[in-house]
């Protein structure tokens, strides 16, 4: 520190300037430069404790710096992984959504497919039923077990009476007509089988019965 050398005013205007003022003058100057001394060490003193507050400070600050640095680095590893895991949710979220059009299509496939075997079933159901329906009619048509008996019972006593007439008369006897069958014809069952007619004609409009039956009778 520049030391003060600024000279009393007593020390020069005095003619009478004598030894013990001038000490006394000079201790009064060393208590002044000791004050200012000891006020300039409080203001070092000072100083100094605002440097290491201002460095603590600044060191805290270095600290939280770094510390939020580190945070970011977190935060920016954070999104990054996010990122790909958005990514990576958008990529099946797309192959989710073509699976799902694609199970849509089957879908709607299998419900035309349903709708048409529906329609299907509908039309053999009512097929069936008609054919149930004409079953039931055929039979209905059929002789019964006790036309067959009579049929027969006729037929045998026709020919017996044809037997008589022809002793009678001194021809030969006639053959016995054919009984009557027990079993029934086959039924037909649809419009295309048009052939039981032709095989079986006795059913088709009742028992035949030959002319010489008809004559005897």
């Amino acid at each position: 520190m520049p030391q003060d050398t600024t000279t009393h005013p007593n020390m020069t205007q005095s003619p009478h300037y004598t030894y013990a003022q001038a000490l006394n003058e000079a201790k009064q100057m060393i208590v002044q430069q000791q004050y200012r001394i000891k006020q300039d060490a409080e203001k070092i003193r000072s100083q100094q404790q605002t440097i290491v507050d201002q460095s603590a400070a600044m060191s805290e600050q270095d600290r939280k710096i770094r510390e939020q640095a580190a945070e970011l680095e977190r935060i920016a590893g954070e999104l990054e992984s996010l990122s790909q895991q958005l990514s990576e949710v958008s990529i099946a979220r797309e192959q989710a959504e073509a699976v799902i059009d694609r199970q849509g299509e089957r879908l709607t496939n299998m419900q035309a497919g349903i709708a048409d075997l529906e329609r299907h079933v509908a039309e053999q159901a009512e097929q069936i039923d008609a054919l149930a329906h004409e079953r039931d009619q055929f039979r209905a048509q059929l002789p019964t077990a006790d036309d067959v008996e009579a049929l027969s019972a006729m037929a045998e006593l026709l020919s017996k009476r044809q037997a008589a007439v022809a002793k009678k008369s001194g021809a030969p006897a006639a053959q016995p007509a054919p009984k009557a069958q027990a079993h029934p014809p086959k039924m037909r069952l649809s419009d295309e089988d048009d052939s039981v007619g032709a095989e079986h004609p006795q059913f088709n409009h009742g028992p035949q019965i030959n002319g010489s039956q008809a004559e005897a009778a």
